[in-house]
């Protein structure tokens, strides 16, 4: 297939120019690999059986990565005995360094099943950056914390019965001393839980609030910065470069969206079924834009066309985010071919590893 165009708010369209990236930019990757044990013949049976072996697969996928080479790479569905002995050793032989955390059922099962437990894994460039922590949003647990459970029952049977994450990097430029965030997350898939999808974004934005202000707060790194720099100095959260990733499971007209678009959602939004989780939840005091709904060219205005193709579903479901007063979008990676996807009935197939594409964006910083 031809490959996918590089595209600048400016509309020049061409291939990726390959630059050195200033510390004033970071690129970000998001991508849903499909891991090994959901990659069934059963459910992918329009897919060859050597495109869907793990090894071939593998391998594409790491070509991926690296011929893109971001800045931040975050990948979903990647079970923790791959993220060990295949996507870290890999990445770490070209400058990244990566955490990885595992759904909240890996604290069910017993330890030599742990590692086919997958989750969300962050890599970054550890050349550029440097990792302050981690901190994981397990959204069941969180949930148990943050709501009352006499008055909000079905939080027992809806909520804290996912087991999905999201993990937020938090990390500094070190010759800048700019800091940045990412959170990442896989958000639960059945459209009958659509409420559960809405509660799960509000947690991880509630969460990324308060670490974000915690961040905001610890003095600046003043050691190893470029001669004459001084680092940023901030004052609260939302003054940190931020970026909210994944597959989130739900399309440019749901809910998720319109909270992270808006900052809020009324309490009684349709697609919260009726169920009540409390007046004031559904809100955050970030100003987000998607990375693609701000780079257009005259083939392609807003969200890519999909995200995810098989013959069953095809839709946009993953983004990249960002805060729009501290980042500006410099690019992002276009659609697939449009010839090239009528001809297919679904991926993963021979040149698409994953039944989700990519989505690669490049930002400044403010």
């Amino acid at each position: 297939p031809p490959a996918r165009r590089w595209l600048t708010p400016a509309a020049r369209v061409g291939p990726r120019q390959r630059r050195g990236r200033s510390s004033s930019t970071v690129s970000v990757m998001t991508y849903n690999i499909l891991c090994d044990k959901y990659a069934t013949s059963e459910r992918y049976g329009y897919t060859s059986a050597a495109a869907l072996d793990w090894d071939y697969r593998k391998q594409r996928i790491l070509g991926e990565l690296l011929k893109h080479k971001p800045d931040i790479i975050c990948l979903q569905e990647v079970d923790a005995e791959q993220f060990e002995t295949f996507f870290l050793p890999r990445l770490s032989e070209h400058g990244y360094d990566g955490v990885h955390y595992r759904k909240s059922r890996a604290w069910g099962v017993p330890d030599q099943e742990k590692r086919q437990v997958d989750g969300c894994a962050t890599f970054f460039n550890s050349d550029s950056f440097a990792l302050v922590r981690h901190h994981v949003v397990e959204f069941s647990r969180v949930a148990l914390q943050r709501f009352d459970r006499d008055k909000t029952d079905h939080l027992l049977d809806r909520v804290v019965s996912k087991d999905n994450v999201g993990v937020l990097t938090l990390l500094e430029n070190r010759r800048t001393g700019e800091r940045l965030i990412v959170a990442q997350t896989h958000i639960h898939w059945n459209p009958l839980f659509c409420d559960v999808k809405l509660v799960q974004v509000a947690l991880l934005m509630e969460e990324l609030a308060k670490v974000a202000d915690g961040f905001a707060r610890e003095p600046p790194r003043t050691v190893g910065l470029a001669k004459g720099l001084r680092a940023p100095r901030y004052v609260c959260g939302v003054e940190v470069a931020t970026i909210v990733c994944g597959d989130l499971n739900s399309t440019p007209d749901s809910a998720v969206y319109e909270v992270l678009l808006e900052g809020r959602v009324a309490a009684d939004h349709p697609e919260l079924r009726g169920y009540s989780y409390g007046r004031d939840f559904f809100t955050h005091p970030y100003e987000l834009k998607s990375a693609h709904m701000h780079v257009e060219d005259d083939n392609q205005r807003g969200e890519l066309p999909f995200t995810t193709f098989t013959p069953d579903f095809t839709d946009t479901i993953d983004y990249i985010w960002y805060s729009a007063p501290t980042l500006a979008v410099r690019g992002v990676l276009g659609e697939v071919d449009g010839q090239y996807a009528a001809s297919r009935c679904g991926f993963p197939d021979a040149h698409f590893p994953s039944d989700h594409i990519p989505l690669v964006a490049e930002f400044g910083f403010r």
